[in-house]
């Protein structure tokens, strides 16, 4: 490889993780980490003083994800807009900190295999991160440094030793598809015991064995005794049905996702027959850039396609690291390692995929932030409770500003409690249908969460019958 080809691949794969920090930060920007559950985990945490979590089993990920909250609430903080930010932070900065580390722990001469974790990005997270919240991309993401450990991290110094432990412990309270990729990194520490008989610390091989085992135990115990039937059935469903491409509703797309289902193939033929992709370039890159463009742009160009059918996609998140890995394990065995031509090629389709992917979420967020302006402006509107059916975040759109999609249902109560100007609650926007908001009960004063820095008079004087009570 000459130093200008060098130069260049660096420079893009530079611009392209910077294009990525730069969404991550517009995304904590513009509140997002409030969609879906988001506002009702942010108050339970506050209120509680302790990690919201209703899996026992995904303890640590929710843990993973609020202790910038939890930190700064026990420091005294309770302005909901700024807990609201750093919300944000702690479901964003996983992706910061997993890649680099799992960067760190290849060696020098395989640091192509960087690969892998990029694809676990582009076909999971970048499909199903929208919605935040979920513990999936926790999981994922913690994989490939735990997975890179196990790997090629020698047992010789006791900081190998305690590296590893560190990198492993959360494995088990993370999410439910430890169940496949726990007896896989069990196996992988398993084979390293058998090729080091010689290690100081070979003892931390069958440590870890165990640790994936039990991890794995434990996963399925939940998952055949759940905390929810409904929820296991849909996460199947999911799966079975393409909900995660195609929406429930047959007309909602996940268009990341999409194209890099599409762009597989091209990847295939990167790794595999470089010299065939490039000179076929002309057939392919023109309309693979133009649907690239397309759905970069879709929650605008094409809002009636745009929803959070991203939470479908969760289980393709959980799942995909297992095959990616067995891919690394197959390429290991078999001594792959990537030619020039291949790097090129394999940069190329990458970064069009990462590319339009970002944009997708850039502009997805924008709908976010304008879905949220029409929300704090219905709460200034009127005090006391308001009945969802009379807003405009019931209608489906208005012009290409998506509605109803972005609408949660069972958490506009506690959204309406997180956008109130300085914890001043005057107004709260009811559920749907009159469906539950969970211990939320917006028509009692004694139904309102306790929350440090809320005032709620405003809101209890607009209640019917306030005056008598």
């Amino acid at each position: 490889m000459n130093s200008e080809t060098g130069q260049l691949r660096r420079g893009v794969v530079a611009a392209v993780a910077a294009y990525l920090v730069a969404y991550l930060v517009y995304a904590i920007a513009e509140q997002q980490a409030l969609f879906a559950d988001g506002a009702a985990v942010l108050l339970r945490a506050v209120g509680a003083q302790s990690v919201s979590s209703l899996d026992k089993n995904r303890i640590i990920a929710d843990a993973l994800f609020q202790w910038p909250v939890l930190v700064a609430s026990g420091l005294g903080v309770t302005d909901l807009e700024a807990l609201s930010y750093l919300l944000g932070v702690g479901y964003h900065y996983v992706v910061v900190v997993s890649l680099p580390i799992a960067w760190c722990l290849l060696p020098r001469e395989r640091k192509a295999l960087m690969l892998f974790p990029i694809l676990s990005l582009l076909f999971g997270w970048m499909g199903s991160s929208f919605l935040a919240i979920h513990q999936a991309n926790a999981l994922a993401l913690w994989f490939w440094p735990v997975f890179f450990a196990v790997l090629f991290q020698p047992a010789e110094r006791g900081r190998d030793v305690v590296l590893m432990l560190v990198l492993a412990l959360p494995m088990v309270g993370l999410y439910d598809t430890i169940v496949v990729l726990g007896p896989l990194l069990a196996a992988v520490a398993g084979w390293r015991w058998l090729r080091q008989p010689a290690a100081p610390h070979r003892w931390v091989w069958v440590a870890l064995v165990l640790w994936f085992i039990v991890a794995a135990a434990i996963a399925l115990g939940f998952i055949l005794f759940p905390r929810s039937a409904g929820n296991r059935a849909n996460f199947i469903w999911s799966l079975s049905s393409g909900a995660f491409l195609v929406g429930a509703d047959g007309s909602s797309v996940n268009w990341p996702l999409a194209l890099a289902l599409l762009g597989a193939p091209l990847l295939v033929l990167a790794a595999w027959r470089p010299a065939w992709l490039s000179a076929a370039r002309w057939a392919w890159l023109p309309p693979f850039l133009l649907f690239a463009v397309f759905v970069a742009f879709a929650p605008i160009v094409s809002p009636s396609t745009f929803s959070p059918v991203q939470f479908y996609a969760r289980a393709v998140a959980g799942f995909l690291p297992a095959g990616l890995a067995i891919l690394v394990l197959v390429g290991e065995a078999r001594g792959w390692r990537p030619s020039e031509a291949t790097r090129s090629s394999l940069l190329l389709v990458l970064s069009l995929i990462a590319v339009a992917q970002i944009t997708w979420h850039f502009v997805a967020t924008a709908q976010w932030a304008g879905y949220l302006a029409i929300f704090r402006a219905t709460l200034a509107e009127r005090p006391g409770l308001v009945a969802f059916e009379s807003t405009p975040m019931a209608q489906p759109a208005i012009g290409n500003q998506v509605l109803l999609h972005l609408t949660w249902g069972w958490t506009n109560p506690w959204l309406s409690v997180a956008l109130a100007p300085h914890g001043r609650v005057s107004a709260i926007i009811a559920t749907p249908r009159g469906q539950s908001a969970g211990t939320f009960d917006p028509t009692r004063a004694a139904g309102l969460p306790p929350l440090a820095g809320v005032d709620y008079s405003d809101y209890v004087a607009a209640l019917p019958g306030a005056a008598a009570n």
